[in-house]
């Protein structure tokens, strides 16, 4: 009797060691399945992109890039347009497209010079807001290709390949020729005296002028302004010229503008009204 008794015993001994090895058992493979499905969630996540920029750094972007891609006095007046591929807010490295079109002082205005062109940005925020810090662009001819893989993300490379065919590159285009139809709108010297103004803006050391809208203008006349001064040519204050007129770019309600004094006769930019 105590033969079977032991025996009995070492059967349900037996039978709970194997329920407890069985569920170990089934806890390692239900964390070797997560593991794996992690694995397989890992490139999945590495290939969403963010396109996310406010209306504020777009202006930022594209007053940069109208500065830096085509330069030269016979350029006219430059547009950019551009195309958030993917950024990563915390390096403050930006991906973008960019079209950027150099537009005839003349009534047709014609495009002259142009470039359309992947480009990667350096981007910073801080106490005076967003801002770029520096740019790279691939290089051409048999340097390009390679470019591409060194310079941008894995994740947009097939973006990269067919832009120049895509829808995307049409939308570009239709914002550039927007701006350019409302320029059409004013006179050949109002669009003479933007040009001026806008090009001596983009020359100053200010750190906040690529955050004025250019598209946004005023003319003043300065008879009404007797007694003004404008901070001139030799670092000097001038009294304002009743022959002389002002152009104010940018929002003049908030501190995003800049008021320049043209010459009356050349309307070359004279200096500039400092912002209060």
């Amino acid at each position: 009797m105590d033969e079977f008794f032991r025996s009995f015993h070492f059967c349900r001994l037996s039978l709970h060691q194997h329920g407890r090895y069985a569920r170990e058992n089934d806890m390692r493979k239900v964390t070797l399945c997560l593991f794996i499905f992690l694995l397989l969630l890992l490139p999945l996540t590495g290939c969403t992109v963010n396109q996310n920029i406010s209306d504020e750094e777009r202006l930022v972007v594209e007053n940069y890039l109208s500065r830096v891609l085509l330069q030269g006095e016979d350029a006219g007046e430059v547009f950019a347009a551009v195309k958030v591929l993917h950024r990563d807010e915390l390096s403050g490295k930006m991906e973008v497209w960019a079209l950027v079109e150099g537009v005839a002082m003349t009534k047709e205005a014609e495009i002259n010079q142009g470039v359309s062109l992947p480009v990667v940005l350096w981007t910073a925020k801080g106490d005076a807001g967003f801002r770029v810090t520096g740019h790279e662009v691939p290089r051409d001819g048999a340097d390009y290709a390679q470019d591409l893989k060194t310079l941008f993300s894995r994740r947009i490379q097939g973006t990269l390949s067919s832009f120049s065919e895509s829808r995307e590159l049409e939308i570009l285009e239709k914002r550039i020729q927007d701006r350019i139809s409302r320029r059409q709108q004013l006179s050949m010297e109002e669009r003479q005296a933007i040009l001026s103004a806008w090009q001596f803006v983009q020359h100053q050391p200010w750190e906040g002028k690529d955050r004025i809208d250019p598209m946004q203008v005023e003319f003043r006349e300065l008879s009404a302004m007797p007694g003004m001064e404008y901070w001139g040519q030799g670092e000097t204050w001038r009294p304002l010229d009743g022959d002389d007129f002002g152009v104010v770019l940018g929002d003049s309600s908030s501190h995003q503008f800049a008021f320049v004094i043209l010459d009356g006769v050349t309307k070359e930019a004279l200096g500039f009204i400092p912002v209060e």
